[in-house]
């Protein structure tokens, strides 16, 4: 399996963003719950 570039990232993140709507993010991890917490003062 070819170790992707920095552009393939990008590609990904933008597929992945106009998708699922998450900007900033390449992908998810399947199976794991975690507790999104909000930060203090906002």
């Amino acid at each position: 399996m070819p170790e992707p570039t920095k552009e393939k990232w990008l590609e990904i993140a933008e597929l992945y963003s106009k998708v699922t709507n998450f900007p900033n993010c390449i992908g998810a991890i399947d199976g794991k719950n975690i507790q999104v917490v909000k930060p203090v003062g906002t």
